[in-house]
């Protein structure tokens, strides 16, 4: 950490998914005068920028008195969508409410008034968009569009008035970081509280494709933040009432008594996203052994979904007012 009587600057790398910079400063230096100089670099706002430090994120507002010294010799993993970028996904999000007629083709004098288009959904997604410059585009679609159409998916949208004006999916090798520490992976990120939402799809190879219910929970995850951009208490109730609703929408029972998943929860669907996951070594196999796990705790958070719901079945049988679990 530089002092007063510090004369070598300071240097901190920040990588970002266009480019690696180094910022240097002395002991007065803030971390806010880094990230002028940074947006700068990036073309973004320093308002937007998002640090993110051993798993902790920095902002602008909340973090920039700091000391650039408490940052000295880090490399730190930097998000922020640029004013291009951003202007991208404006005109893509327009583009996509933009109703597909258009009068401007239309003959002077014409009578025929053309059938205007059915309105887009009030909540849900306007559009779908996968990677294009990377193999298997159109399993990235399928992959895309089955989110969208999911039951639980769709049902949590409209019950909490959700919408989303552009779902894509994530470059994988520039959300990734790997240190001394271990590998980090951004799975998901939410621009502008549902502009527009990427989703990691994709193994860090590009090959091989995540498994569905895994990048389902990532996407409830990432719609709680068209609420609410901070981690803290309030956004995680919201964003386990998200998971709760996909569950529970998603989940039927059987006057025989057996229960189910509807719609595009069907194993024969899992099993064809799964053909095309490229294990390459120990790593991936622990990637697959995290996948499982988390795959395992949604199959049981729809297993108490279903137990809940018979408790409650039970409790009104006997006239009781039982609220739904919290």
């Amino acid at each position: 950490m530089a002092t007063v009587g510090d004369t070598n600057p300071l240097k901190v790398t920040f990588i970002h998914k266009n480019g690696t910079h180094v910022i240097t400063g002395n002991h007065t230096t803030t971390l806010a005068d880094a990230l002028l100089d940074l947006g700068s670099l990036v073309d973004v706002e320093p308002e937007q920028l998002k640090l993110i430090v051993k798993g902790k994120m920095y902002t602008y507002a909340k973090n920039g008195s700091l000391p650039l010294a408490n940052f000295a010799n880090l490399s730190i993993k930097v998000m922020g969508t640029s004013k291009n970028e951003k202007q991208d996904l404006e005109s893509a999000s327009a583009r996509a409410r933009a109703p597909a007629t258009s009068n401007q083709n239309r003959k002077p004098g014409s009578s025929t008034v053309p059938k205007p288009r059915p309105a887009p959904p009030q909540y849900g997604f306007d559009r779908i968009e996968p990677l294009q410059i990377f193999p298997n585009s159109d399993i990235a679609e399928a992959m895309l569009q089955r989110l969208s159409n999911d039951i639980g998916i769709r049902a949590a949208m409209r019950k909490f008035k959700l919408n989303v004006g552009l779902l894509t999916e994530m470059e994988p090798v520039t959300n990734t970081q790997v240190t001394h520490e271990g590998t980090t992976r951004l799975l998901g990120l939410n621009h502008n509280m549902g502009q527009a939402i990427e989703l990691r799809l994709r193994t860090d190879n590009h090959r091989g494709f995540r498994d569905y219910k895994t990048v389902r929970l990532t996407l409830c995850h990432e719609l709680a933040h068209n609420r609410i951009q901070d981690h803290n208490h309030e956004f995680w109730d919201f964003c386990h009432e998200i998971e709760r609703e996909v569950a529970k929408s998603a989940t039927f029972h059987t006057l025989d008594g057996r229960s189910g998943v509807l719609g595009s929860y069907e194993a024969a669907d899992d099993s064809e996203m799964h053909e095309h996951v490229d294990f390459g070594g120990a790593s991936e196999d622990a990637n697959r052994a995290r996948r499982e796990l988390l795959a395992r705790a949604a199959e049981k958070r729809l297993r108490n979904v279903d137990a809940n719901n018979k408790k409650d079945d039970q409790s009104r049988s006997q006239g009781n007012d039982v609220s739904p679990p919290e």
